[in-house]
């Protein structure tokens, strides 16, 4: 009898494979958290005694307490061993510096450390297995989808299969999820009703799992292409539009983005709900009414909902739509630029913006102080409209203290004038208002005072 893990593999096939295909039962997030919830199958315990000794027992005990984050409980389902299903412990291939999405009832590849399963110390999942375009989803792919598009009632359906991949399914089966198939001998699982436990009894299905139509994004051949699975994705490459231009040197760009596909220019041409109740993209345009959108999840700079662009050299004013009313437009630059509905830049500290060039700066410092510093500086209207030199459209902003010395000499002139004996006109008689005009001017002296802002300052 030999040992996978530390579990008994009795009745575990030894096939030579070096790929398995295996359904995933739950993902391990934390295992501090997800180890101590009780599963929906097995309540009276937690995840981690299910496992140990549970309805949920794996195969590989010794490996319940030692998994890493992002390990998965799975059934090896190559070979038909999906028909008497075994639960085991996989732990993720690649380091936590990379760690893929995968979600209950999906398909994955999973290696072993020995060619020989019976003598393996543990097996490592890869990666969810790719399907054809008309069932692959970055939300949730059911890989069991395939055997939809397989011929399985006469052999004049044949050729219909094989040229457009339709054999007479409804859009409501092809948006369902079958145990496999054609027939009940290919199957999956013998339980027809198994990937749906699955899914009703994960903790992770159920406490993490999100299920929406996501737009799918085409990259070019040298992209580096990376998504969550919930709309969230970093392109890293060359510059791309809405409409595919042809690839110039000296383009890099990073493109981070949330929320593609926000008007039907971009997104995927419909969405449905499937058999377990939420929206998923149509695959197949031949169940639908409408041709495939070849624009369908290519960057919309005006209607994504947030975007981070970083490009080496590219004309985002254009790109984005912007103009400005003191300033013109920028081309073929490089640029960083942040667009959202609402955009927050916080600094523990100081938050400081300049521009070497003109030595403009703008400085938020931690201790309450603000400055905005620039050889001219501008505020206004945008509704405004201004030449380009605008010599002519500003006026001056008023220096504070100036205008208090000026006040203050005009008003001690006038006091000085019309001191004691002050005469009026050519009159002999006093000026007996000379008291009431000295005192005005005291008063305008002071109160003038009030109107210095001890907030706002300028040079």
């Amino acid at each position: 009898m030999g040992k996978i893990g530390g579990g008994s593999t009795q009745n575990i096939p030894d096939r030579q494979r070096i790929l398995y295909e295996a359904v995933v039962n739950d993902v391990i997030v934390n295992p501090a958290i997800d180890l101590e919830k009780n599963p929906a199958n097995d309540p009276e315990v937690t995840l981690r005694e299910s496992l140990m000794a549970g309805k949920n027992k794996v195969i590989n005990t010794t490996l319940v307490n030692k998994m890493p984050r992002n390990s998965i409980i799975a059934t090896i389902v190559s070979d038909r061993e999906g028909w008497s299903p075994k639960l085991e412990i996989f732990y993720p291939f690649f380091s936590g510096h990379l760690s893929l999405p995968v979600k209950p009832g999906e398909k994955i590849w999973v290696i072993y450390d020995s060619v020989k399963r019976t003598k393996s110390g543990k097996g490592y999942w890869i990666t969810r297995i790719v399907t054809s375009e008309n069932i692959d989803d970055i939300n949730y792919t059911h890989a069991d989808r395939e055997a939809l598009y397989v011929s399985k009632n006469s052999t004049a359906d044949s050729p219909m299969a094989a040229q457009t991949g339709i054999t007479n399914i409804t859009l409501d089966e092809a948006l369902s999820f079958p145990t496999g198939g054609p027939s009940q001998k290919n199957n999956t699982f013998s339980d027809p009703e198994r990937y749906n436990a699955i899914v009703d009894s994960s903790t992770s299905y159920l406490d993490n799992f999100i299920g929406e139509p996501i737009p799918r994004i085409s990259k070019r051949a040298g992209d580096l292409l990376l998504q969550g699975s919930n709309n969230a994705s970093i392109l890293i490459g060359q510059k791309m539009g809405m409409i595919d231009s042809p690839p110039l040197a000296d383009t890099g760009t990073i493109d981070i983005v949330t929320g593609l596909g926000q008007t039907e220019e971009t997104s995927a041409i419909a969405s449905n709900p499937n058999s377990r109740g939420y929206d998923e993209i149509v695959k197949v345009p031949e169940l639908s009414s409408l041709a495939s959108n070849p624009l369908e999840g290519k960057p919309d700079f005006i209607n994504d909902l947030s975007r981070v662009y970083v490009s080496m050299n590219a004309s985002c004013d254009e790109s984005f739509g912007l103009s400005f009313t003191y300033a013109s437009s920028v081309a073929d630059a490089p640029y960083i630029v942040a667009k959202s509905d609402e955009v927050r830049l916080i600094g523990r500290g100081s938050v400081r913006a300049k521009s070497e060039t003109g030595n403009t700066q703008l400085t938020l410092l931690a201790s309450g102080d603000a400055a905005l510093v620039g050889s001219r500086v501008f505020l206004g209207s945008s509704d405004t409209e201004h030449t380009s030199d605008l010599t002519d459209e500003h006026q001056h902003v008023v220096k504070g203290d100036d205008l208090i010395t000026a006040i203050n000499n005009f008003a001690d002139a006038m006091s000085l004038s019309l001191g004691t004996g002050a005469k009026c006109g050519n009159l002999t008689s006093d000026l007996t208002t000379a008291a009431a005009i000295t005192q005005a001017c005291t008063t305008f002296k002071s109160e003038s005072l009030l109107s210095l802002s001890d907030v706002v300052h300028t040079e």
